[in-house]
């Protein structure tokens, strides 16, 4: 598993809540995002570029996004604590 690029982050706190957005850059299936929340609870993201993530699925404060080859300015928005 690789990490992806991020090439841009945004840190907000809304109520008890911490949100995180980012845009970022993969090289394909199994990229992982440790996102520096304890715990996710609900993500959004835009595809940007060719072969855009097809999935994600988050544990912990980790998220694994899944696409068909590398892809670039993928933006991601995270909630969780």
């Amino acid at each position: 598993m690789a990490a992806v690029t991020v090439t841009k982050r945004y840190d907000n706190v809304m109520g008890s809540r911490r949100s995180v957005g980012a845009i970022i850059a993969g090289t394909g299936s199994g990229d992982t995002w440790n996102t520096g929340l304890k715990s996710i609870s609900s993500w959004s993201m835009d595809a940007g570029s060719a072969n855009p993530p097809t999935a994600i699925t988050a544990s912990g404060g980790t998220l694994t996004i899944t696409a068909g080859g590398s892809y670039t300015g993928a933006s991601v928005i995270v909630w969780g604590y």
